[in-house]
This record gives structure tokens, sequence and C-alpha cells, in this order.
């Protein structure tokens, strides 16, 4: 079996005997049915990544059963949302807290409130005390001025040389 070589201006053209011309198609063949292959499998795969639970984002993926009674657990590298039925549950008890501050908030103000009504009557039974305070000592002070004054009279009457009121010769000095 021998192969002729001829050339041809800028091309090379082999001509092999019929054998080889046979594996050559049968290679050819088998190269166009692995490129087929190989096609199929890479479409099959990117139908499954399209359609899968990573794609669809799928919340049962994200759950695994632990049995027991137990809640399932959460794969968090699988977490993909909520549930519309979590959701409804976040909501609501998002909203139970919100209203149970609020409450408390309310609570909070209304002691806060009487508190300040204490302090404030407080302060007026101190201001209303401090002031009866006050006048008593004026009172006490205008009765010890009038008991100086009565003794200073009494004294001058008993005692009448201490009256001396000195002469204007004094004063001019």
């Amino acid at each position: 079996m021998r192969s002729t070589e001829s050339y041809d201006n800028d091309r090379l053209t082999i001509t092999a005997p019929s054998n080889a011309l046979a594996f050559a198609a049968e290679r050819a063949e088998n190269l166009k049915e692995q490129r087929r292959r190989e096609e199929r499998e890479n479409l099959a795969e990117m139908w499954h990544t399209v359609n899968s639970d990573m794609m669809t984002e799928c919340a049962e993926a994200a759950e695994r059963h632990v049995g027991g009674g137990r809640p399932p657990q959460v794969l968090p590298d699988r977490w993909k949302g909520m549930s519309p039925e979590q959701l409804s549950t976040f909501h609501r008890e998002r909203e139970q807290q919100r209203l149970e501050r609020q409450r408390q908030l309310w609570d909070e103000k209304i002691r806060n409130a009487t508190w300040d009504l204490q302090l404030l009557k407080l302060s007026k039974k101190a201001e209303e005390k401090e002031q009866r305070t006050a006048e008593m000592r004026r009172q006490q002070r205008i009765q010890m001025d009038q008991y100086n004054k009565q003794l200073a009279r009494e004294q001058q009457a008993q005692h009448p040389r201490y009256s001396y009121r000195g002469s204007h010769d004094m004063f001019d000095q």
C-alpha cells in the first residue's frame, strides 16, 4: 500500500490507500458523534441548571429534615428565601413586636407623666412650705422688733438719763 504525493501549485494533495480512507471516515464520524454527545450533555446540564432548585429559588431545597419531631434545619448554602407562609409568619410576628413596643412606649409615657405629676405636687408642697416658713420668720422678726421696741420704751421710761440725744454743737465738731 503506497500513497502517492503530488504537488498542485500551493497545496499538497495526498492520495491515500482505501483502507486509510475508511479509517479517516470512521474517525470523522466518531468525532461528529462525540461532538453531538457533548452538545447533548451540555444542553442537559444547562437545562438542569436552569430548572434546578438553585435557579428557581425553591425554599424546600434549603431544608433538611432531621426527624424526631424537630423542625427542619435550614442549610445556609442552599437558602433561597422564604416561602409565602414563612413570609406571612414573619410579617405577623414583626407587627406583633411593633405593637408590643408601641404599648411599652405608651406605658413608659404614662409612667413618666405620673412621675412628673408626683414631682410637680412635691415641688408645690415644698414651695408652699418654704413660703409658710418665710412668712413665719417675717412674723417672728416683726414680733421681735415690736418686743425690742417695747423693751426700749420701758428702759427709757425707767432710766431717763440714758435718753440724752446730744446737742447740735456735739454734731458740729
